[in-house]
């Protein structure tokens, strides 16, 4: 799970018409896709390989959990943002289901 402030934060950023969406990697010139903004709007993206694609995969090909998102709800976000043309369902999935610590 994500704090509430990260949720918050990463919230916000979405919303603020700063990033342009972008697919297949979290940063692609200036295209950014919802993970992207997650590492960006949280100062996470400093030295970090921004041209990755997500979800991260360990050595064993198993996804790994990223900033306290699930490899499910990873997965469940990249696919949301690659089949839309604005950040609007993944704003709308992050706030409905994505849980955060008490």
């Amino acid at each position: 799970m994500i704090t509430k402030a990260t949720k918050t934060r990463w919230l916000n950023a979405l919303r603020s018409n700063k990033y342009t969406k972008g697919t297949g990697s979290m940063r692609n010139k200036n295209c950014y896709d919802a993970m992207g903004v997650l590492c960006d709007a949280t100062g996470n993206s400093k030295n970090r390989n921004m041209s990755q694609t997500y979800p991260r995969l360990n050595k064993n090909g198993a996804v790994q959990t990223f900033m306290g998102l699930s490899p499910s709800t990873q997965e469940r976000i990249n696919i949301i943002n690659d089949s839309t043309n604005d950040f609007s369902e993944v704003i709308r999935y992050i706030s409905r289901n994505l849980k955060v610590k008490s």
